[in-house]
C-alpha cells in the first residue's frame, strides 16, 4: 500500500530515506524492491479501472469458436476443398489462436498473475512477454476479435464452404 509521499520517506513503505547530495534526482524509494511493489500496486489499480474494457472477450467465447473453426476445416479437408480455401481457414485458424492467447493473457493479468508467471508460461522472458501483450496490444488485438463474429469464418470471394459427409 503507498504511503504518502514525503521527501525523506520511502514512497511505498515509508521508511526514511537517506538523500545524497549532489546531482540526479532524489530517491523516491529504498531499494529496487519497494520500487517494484510499488509499481505492482499502480498495475492492480490501472487494470481494476480498465477491467470492463476488455474483459468482454472470454477466452473460453474464442476456444469455442477455435473448436468451431477446427471441425470447418477439418469437414473442408476431408471433402476435398480447393487448396486455397484450405489455407485461407488455416489463416483465420490462426488469427483466432492469436486471440485467444490475448484473451487468456488478459484475464490472467486482470486476476493478478504477474509478468513473470506469464512469461514462464509462455516460455519467453519477462521482456518478450511484456512487449508482446502490453495492454495496448492486448486492446488492439481483442477489439479486432470483437469487431467481427468469432463463428462465422469468412472465406474468400467465390468460395463456398464445404458441406459436413
Amino acid at each position: 500500500m503507498p504511503v504518502p509521499m514525503s521527501p525523506n520517506a520511502c514512497g511505498h513503505c515509508g521508511r526514511r530515506l537517506e538523500q545524497h547530495s549532489g546531482p540526479g534526482r532524489p530517491r523516491e524509494y529504498c531499494d529496487p524492491t519497494c520500487r517494484r511493489r510499488a509499481q505492482r500496486d499502480r498495475d492492480r489499480a490501472r487494470r481494476g479501472r480498465v477491467r470492463g474494457g476488455t474483459s468482454t472477450c472470454r477466452g473460453e467465447t474464442i476456444a469455442a469458436g477455435l473448436a468451431d473453426l477446427t471441425a470447418r476445416l477439418l469437414v473442408s479437408q476431408r471433402s476435398g476443398a480447393p487448396l486455397a480455401d484450405l489455407l485461407h481457414q488455416a489463416d483465420r485458424l490462426a488469427e483466432e489462436t492469436r486471440h485467444y492467447a490475448a484473451a487468456a493473457v488478459h484475464e490472467a493479468r486482470s486476476s493478478g498473475d504477474d509478468w513473470d508467471v506469464i512469461a514462464a508460461s509462455a516460455g519467453v522472458s519477462e521482456a518478450s512477454a511484456r512487449g508482446r501483450w502490453s495492454e495496448r496490444k492486448l486492446n488492439r488485438i481483442l477489439a479486432g476479435y470483437r469487431a467481427r463474429t468469432p463463428s462465422a469464418p469468412r472465406l474468400p470471394p467465390g468460395a463456398r464452404e464445404a458441406s459436413a459427409p
